[in-house]
């Protein structure tokens, strides 16, 4: 039977004292929902508690969530402390069909969202939510709704039903590092726990449907006799070898406890590397929106908790140009904007009003990221750029956890004034210039070419050796026309087609989208059918006999975008793109 969430005694009393409870500014639809159903959660942002200071959502430029997961094994804390995990009001969301948290206006001063909160944030399976924190703002935090609380707006504390969880441990172990060291073989090997001196083999780990070097086991009360309270050795085993470091026992509770390890606690040394940031003052010093002589810019982003107090830029030659070097984790994608005197007002931030981060890939070779304060230049206007690099991704000449593609031209100077970096939000392999790039109004055409990690080899840029450049007359934005081009195909060269591939009109297949069984068929004998996901991993290979049809499975497959590439006799290889369902 499913129950609700009881409440502290703390919680009841803020309830009774409060002139309007939360429950009637934040409905769940349906009522008996739990974080793993479908939801619809609706805010009457008229009836809610603004700030001092602040002004209602209603006034912003949309409304939006900051809300987190409340876990059972947190309930001690309901009512007075933050969920985890959770989604920004500026991040996207783990739920496929999200870019944000944005809530749909109903035309009525309420505002309302649909979703699974499992999903949405990213909760392990097993877990249990009782619950969702929330505040929910207008596009920035000028704008706020919050819960009525006995000393002003507070938190919103939102329950949901579940069913109360019983004991449960899951032990998961990671071998990709041992796999890398030669120490064992994903295809042959088996992974073990041994808990109390019973050894039990692990369950291997999926990508899409091909096995990884991951393992986990589940041990519930009712199957494995799990007992709340009591304490239970473990070590894993690897094949025939057995851990040699000395691991603490897990006293069980009243719900599933996650035990998480690589094999003796070896894990793959960090790589890092360095990107300068650099930021050009000038023009923001000319219309006196910075006083560098009383005024200071700094860093906050996801490199350091969106807080810069410690990452202050410094203009060593006085051009007004300010940089900061800093190490980051190798193959991350960093997120962040620029401020004035550490403020996240509208007139000292970038960007402000809900507007977009800036983003920067860590490479191996290190970087500069070069950028103009809030892309604000005299005499230019927003451009928005696209192109579609899943060409690339599938010949394996750009993996996007290790490579950046930007825009070098007429408007950056090709590259040497500021970068232009493209970012891929829908995961699709269509990159875009966000925040937008600027380039001059009128004047002459602008040229540009799209770039490789901001190189210039022939196998990073675009139609090298001499070749044309692409051009595009800017249009004045006076009077809402806005400078949006097309997508385009990096150098051009769409997916499937290169000197050695036959039209990709050539290799028939449906349905698309597919959910379960795709169907196949093609004018040449096929040997190979291959699947690669959006971050250019093969998650299929299958060998046929020189057949012209087939039927593929996708059924275990994520949802999400692919390529198929078929391979067939006198070196045919067609391929294109296909979404999963």
């Amino acid at each position: 039977m499913r129950k609700f969430l009881l409440f502290g005694f703390s919680f009841i009393l803020l309830l009774a004292m409060a002139p309007r409870a939360h429950s009637q500014i934040v409905t769940i639809t349906p009522a008996n929902a739990t974080g793993w159903d479908e939801l619809t959660l609706t805010l009457d942002a008229n009836a809610a508690c603004v700030p001092d200071g602040k002004q209602s959502v209603t006034l912003g430029s949309t409304v939006r969530m900051h809300s987190a997961a409340f876990l059972y094994d947190n309930i001690d804390n309901w009512g007075t402390t933050w969920g985890d995990p959770g989604v920004d009001y500026d991040a996207k969301p783990k739920e496929e069909g999200f870019d944000f948290p944005t809530l749909a206006d109903n035309g009525d001063g309420t505002y309302s969202i649909t979703f699974t909160p499992a999903k949405f944030y990213g909760v392990e399976e097993g877990s249990t939510i009782i619950g969702i924190t929330a505040v929910f703002n207008g596009g920035s935090w000028d704008y706020e709704a919050k819960d009525f609380g006995d000393d002003g707006c507070g938190d919103f504390y939102i329950p949901l039903a579940y069913d109360p969880p019983t004991p449960a441990l899951k032990f998961k172990l990671d071998l990709t590092y041992q796999e890398e060291l030669g120490n064992f073989d994903r295809a042959t090997g088996k992974a073990y726990v041994i808990v109390n001196d019973t050894e039990m083999e692990m369950d291997q780990l999926l990508i899409g449907i091909v096995p990884d070097a991951r393992y986990e086991l589940l041990l519930t009360e009712a199957d494995d006799g799990i007992t709340a309270g009591t304490s239970y050795t473990y070590k894993f085993k690897m094949d025939d070898t057995e851990e040699t470091v000395a691991r603490e026992p897990v006293e069980a509770g009243n719900f599933q406890i996650t035990i998480d390890h690589f094999f003796n606690d070896e894990e793959k040394p960090v790589e890092n590397a360095e990107i300068n940031f650099m930021l050009d003052m000038r023009y923001a010093a000319r219309e006196g929106l910075f006083v560098p002589e009383t005024d200071y810019v700094d860093i906050a982003g996801s490199l350091n908790s969106w807080d810069g107090t410690d990452y202050h830029l410094t203009d060593a030659d006085g051009d007004t140009v300010y940089e900061i070097p800093v190490v980051l984790d190798l193959l991350t994608r960093v997120e962040y904007k620029y401020r004035i005197n550490g403020s996240w007002d509208d007139d000292k931030s970038e960007f402000p009003g809900g507007g977009p981060n800036r983003h920067a890939t860590v490479i191996k070779s290190g970087r500069d990221a070069k950028s103009v304060w809030n892309n604000n230049i005299p005499g230019m206007v927003p451009v928005t750029l696209s192109v579609d690099m899943s060409n690339e991704i599938a010949k394996g000449t750009f993996v996007p956890q290790e490579n950046y593609v930007d825009v070098a031209g007429s408007l950056n100077g090709w590259g040497g004034d500021w970068n232009d970096e493209l970012f891929d939000g829908e995961a699709d392999g269509i990159y875009v210039t966000n925040p937008a790039a600027f380039a001059p109004v009128g004047g002459d055409t602008m040229q540009y070419k799209f770039r490789i990690d901001g190189s210039w080899d022939d196998d990073k840029s675009e139609f090298p050796g001499g070749g044309p450049n692409r051009k595009y007359v800017v249009l004045d934005t006076v009077g809402g026309v806005e400078n949006i081009l097309d997508v385009v195909w990096f150098n051009d060269v769409a997916l499937g087609i290169n000197a050695h591939s036959i039209l990709l009109e050539e290799v028939s297949f449906y349905p698309n989208p597919v959910s379960d069984i795709m169907y196949i068929e093609n004018k040449v004998n096929m040997k190979e059918i291959r699947i690669i996901n959006i971050l250019g991993q093969e998650v299929v290979r299958m060998r046929l006999d020189n057949s012209q049809s087939y039927q593929l499975n996708t059924s275990e497959l994520d949802r999400g975008l692919y390529i198929l590439s078929v391979v067939g006799e006198n070196g045919y290889v067609g391929t294109a793109k296909f979404i999963k369902q």
